[in-house]
């Protein structure tokens, strides 16, 4: 398993609420916070929102804990719910940090060819950078994210470089955990 911390300031727990808003409308809003308060470690919302006045220290979700509150309260929701929230709030706030960074990166990349065989202008590469930028805050965004959280968890730390690694090896190995992750879903 991974662990995913953000920073439980008031503007992140607020944003968090929201996602949660989308994600699982069907549950009553006071169930949400509750819950909600419960996956970021809290004895309820109304601590949480104390603790974010006054503290800047990460905080871990715990999806088990999340999920337990709603099951108590009559819903079923997967554990997963809370993780996509945050995920979606995380994967925000790096973007609005990053003004170069999309799906493919950081920069604009290379001009490509059109259908016509001319390269495309500089406003149209731009135009496919926003779009590539604006396909991080979509909800595709998301299930990758948090497979790469837990890949990285099953990472061994070495202190050395291991000869014969880069960054093609490591792609091959994530994009065999993700296919073996899907498989699994």
């Amino acid at each position: 398993m991974f662990t995913l911390n953000i920073l439980a300031d008031t503007a992140n727990l607020a944003a968090i609420k929201g996602e949660l808003v989308s994600l699982i409308p069907e549950v009553k809003s006071s169930h949400r916070c509750e819950a909600l308060g419960r996956g970021l470690g809290f004895e309820s919302y109304a601590s949480a929102r104390e603790a974010s006045n006054r503290s800047t220290a990460p905080i871990a979700a715990n999806g088990a804990a999340f999920r337990e509150y709603l099951k108590s309260r009559g819903f079923l929701v997967p554990a997963r719910v809370l993780y996509c929230a945050v995920a979606n709030f995380a994967i925000a706030n790096v973007v609005s940090a990053n003004e170069h960074l999309s799906v493919w990166g950081i920069g604009y990349g290379r001009s490509q060819r059109k259908q016509d065989g001319k390269w495309e202008s500089s406003e149209e590469r731009y135009s496919r950078f926003l779009q590539d930028r604006s396909e991080l805050l979509s909800t595709d965004a998301t299930r990758p994210f948090l497979a790469s959280l837990a890949l990285l968890a099953k990472v061994v730390r070495t202190k050395t470089v291991r000869e014969g690694t880069g960054s093609y090896w490591v792609k091959h190995i994530a994009e065999n955990f993700r296919l073996r992750s899907m498989q699994v879903s």
